[in-house]
């Protein structure tokens, strides 16, 4: 359901872009006079990440919606994933970045039991 959520948001998001950019009559392009949208869309998105990792706080993951960045106990983590088996998966930042890779583990129905980190 949060993938769902997430796809929503970029989906609205995308044609907002879009429908803005089109009817905006102050420029032939899109850097125009935005009124803000750009900064509201961030907010939006922010809003649904931080309910997504909201269930992982317990266990010392958090979600900073001032500049959508993850810290584990503190430490800037560079990249998380979740995989619920058939209830999807989420994954955030860059899986090939290095720095603190966090990773979420689930015990056979689904719960969170808890996280392990490594540093590459």
């Amino acid at each position: 359901m949060k993938c769902l959520k997430i796809l929503l948001a970029l989906s609205i998001a995308t044609v907002m872009l879009f429908t803005v950019g089109c009817s905006n009559s102050q420029s032939d392009d899109w850097g125009g006079d935005w009124g803000g949208l750009g900064d509201t869309i961030t907010g939006f998105v922010s809003d649904i990440f931080a309910d997504t990792f909201d269930e992982f706080e317990d266990f010392g993951l958090v979600f900073n919606a001032d500049d959508s960045t993850l810290h584990y106990n503190g430490e800037l983590v560079t990249f998380f994933e979740d995989d619920r088996g058939s209830g999807g998966s989420t994954a955030f930042g860059d899986s090939n970045g290095q720095g603190l890779h966090v990773v979420a583990v689930r015990d056979s129905e689904g719960n969170i039991i808890g996280l392990e980190s490594t540093r590459r």
